[in-house]
């Protein structure tokens, strides 16, 4: 959401790389699952690029973000925590920071409902106009709706950070963490 809201303003080029059919062994994880995102996406004007298959080849998802951030100059990534549960979210972090080692690529990682309480967020943006947005976006998942994450309570209550409760209003917030930026 907050690259969303940035790229409108500015005219950014975002884009979405998708390396994988989800968790081996899930039910819900397949091409029903990279539809849903693409079409998420897609909604936003986010172009996707999808890579995924039914395993997770690690050479060759390697191969493809480091192409993707040296010959696209890549200024900014966003990926999960390397504290994620996901092991998967994880080598793609791995992968990422890696792959910028050598370049003046920002990195911010996103707190997601797979992240655990070793994710400390150092840059909180209010996403409070742009939540109905989100929660449109999110319903194109359908096959992850027997998800206890999925339910509009706990996805409200995920990007609600303690409010007293007299504030005038409900106020929804992304957390992210700035690991490298540069400029």
């Amino acid at each position: 959401m907050l690259f969303r809201s940035q790229q409108s303003k500015s005219n950014a080029n975002c884009s979405v790389y998708i390396g994988s059919y989800g968790s081996q062994g899930d039910k819900t994880s397949g091409q029903v699952r990279i539809n849903e995102s693409s079409l998420s996406f897609s909604r936003l004007g986010i172009p996707v690029e999808i890579r995924a298959s039914s395993d997770f080849i690690f050479s060759e998802i390697e191969t493809r973000i480091r192409e993707i951030i040296l010959n696209n100059n890549v200024d900014c990534l966003l990926v999960h925590d390397p504290n994620d549960s996901h092991q998967e979210h994880r080598i793609i972090y791995d992968i990422c920071l890696s792959a910028i080692r050598r370049t003046n690529t920002n990195l911010i990682r996103y707190k997601s409902v797979s992240s655990t309480p070793n994710f400390i967020p150092n840059f909180i943006v209010d996403i409070t106009d742009f939540f109905p947005v989100k929660l449109s976006t999110l319903e194109n998942h359908a096959s992850q709706n027997d998800k206890p994450y999925m339910d509009e309570t706990t996805i409200q209550s995920f990007h609600t950070i303690f409010q007293p409760q007299t504030a005038p209003r409900k106020v929804y917030f992304e957390q992210y963490f700035i690991e490298r930026m540069f400029g």
